[in-house]
Parts: structure tokens; C-alpha cells; sequence
């Protein structure tokens, strides 16, 4: 039997343990790398989200999409590093 059965986390604990596992400490992050035409690797971000951010996306489907089709997106290629 569970000690926290019936028990909820106070905000506090839920903001803290969700800053543990979020971004580039989640185990299930990927890293993206930013392409240009010719295959050269212009930029590297940490996560997916980071990378959508930094194009102005407000989704991260399409950048995944790129990512795993090999697409163009902004004018660069995409790829999972």
C-alpha cells in the first residue's frame, strides 16, 4: 500500500518535481539540429520545445514532422540528433 494513497502533492512540491523532469532533464528529450541547404549543421538546441521556440513556432508538430521526414521548415532542415 502506497504511503501517499489519498494524499496530493502541495503546488510547491508538483512546481519542483515538475522542474526535475521537464526539458533537457527529461530522459525523453531529443536534440535538434538546424540545417542549411547543403547539409552543413548550422545550430544545435537541446530540446524540440527550445528549437520551437527559437523559430517562433507556437506548435511542436511541425518541427517534429521536419525532424522526422526530413523536411524543410523556416528554410533550413531539421534532423533528431
Amino acid at each position: 500500500i502506497s504511503p501517499f494513497k489519498g494524499k496530493t502533492h502541495s503546488t510547491e512540491t508538483k512546481k519542483l518535481i515538475s522542474e526535475k523532469i521537464s526539458g533537457i532533464n527529461n530522459h525523453n528529450s531529443k536534440r535538434v539540429g538546424k540545417y542549411d541547404k547543403n547539409g552543413n549543421l548550422l545550430e544545435t538546441f537541446d530540446t524540440l520545445t527550445i528549437a520551437t521556440k527559437a523559430i517562433g513556432y507556437k506548435s511542436k508538430q511541425s518541427l517534429a514532422e521536419a525532424c522526422l521526414n526530413n523536411l524543410e521548415r523556416k528554410g533550413f532542415f531539421w534532423k533528431y540528433l
